[in-house]
């Protein structure tokens, strides 16, 4: 047993086994090939606040509420269609200036169990991606998983890996032919893992489908003014017409691999949020 001596803590120098949880952040991080815009890419979870009752002279978001419950899209949009011609506000219904805003509320390491919880939580709930491109602890941290990945075998519990010397488990990492019938298992392990890890990445790859094709297949034209207003935001595009293809297709199809669901209406309020600083 040795001391740490900036601490004044016992360290153990025996092997301590790697927990399942821990192994299974590692593998999540190493199949995750997403483009988070980020190579240290912290998952976030935000919780949705709503600011009603504000003066509709200073904002253009007009909610409808029934008793306190705010009425959905659709519905609001039937009521202010009828409100514009008529001026009237039926009975135990509210037209008030909102405001919504999001706050965090939850750090995760993985994606996956960001979007656990939110798939439990509900809709006043979403991912958003931060990087840890200046926190150095979570660079090391993640560092140190992708290598627990990338040597399973060195990552399994204690009590389940043989009798085995280092200079065994260091000749199988690196490639040296087996010397026995154990070390060929050893290399036929970590051969299958790597193998089923290649596929994990491949089949990443979200389908084809509707949202995406509207995604990829934008014309070029079409993303002149998206590209205006995400200048207006911050970004940095060139004024040519393939970049600002390029930067306007990145920019929605970010949205769409954090969340499928609700990428529209998420990329939608970030692009009414330019246009104010637009105006």
């Amino acid at each position: 047993m040795s001391t740490d001596t900036q601490n004044n803590a016992p360290v153990s120098a025996e092997p301590v086994a790697v927990p399942d949880a821990i192994l299974l952040m590692a593998q999540r991080i190493a199949a995750d090939d997403f483009e988070h815009c980020t190579s240290d890419p912290i998952f976030t979870v935000e919780k949705r606040n709503l600011i009603t009752g504000l003066d509709l002279d200073y904002t253009d978001n007009i909610g409808w509420f029934c008793e306190g419950e705010q009425i959905d899209d659709e519905d609001a949009a039937v009521l202010e269609a009828a409100y514009q011609e008529s001026g009237n506000v039926p009975d135990n219904y509210t037209r008030t200036g909102i405001e919504e805003t999001w706050e965090h509320f939850a750090t995760y390491v993985t994606l996956e169990a960001a979007r656990e919880f939110v798939s439990k939580k509900g809709d006043q709930y979403r991912v958003y991606v931060d990087s840890g491109c200046r926190n150095h602890e979570w660079k090391a941290l993640r560092a140190f998983l992708l290598q627990i990945a990338a040597k399973p075998v060195l990552a399994a519990p204690v009590a389940a890996q043989p009798d085995l010397t280092q200079q065994t488990l260091d000749d199988v990492m690196a490639g040296i032919p087996g010397r026995d019938a154990e070390i060929e298992a050893l290399r036929k392990e970590i051969e299958t893992l790597r193998a089923q890890q290649d596929t994990d990445r491949v089949n990443a790859l979200p389908p084809l489908n509707d949202d995406l094709i509207a995604i990829l297949g934008r014309p070029n034209f079409m993303c002149a003014q998206l590209a205006d207003t995400l200048r207006s935001g911050g970004h940095a595009i060139a004024e040519r017409a393939e970049n600002e293809q390029a930067a306007v297709i990145h920019f929605l199809l970010g949205h769409y691999l954090v969340d499928p669901v609700q990428w529209a209406e998420k990329a939608s309020a970030v692009l009414k949020a330019a246009r104010k600083e637009q105006a």
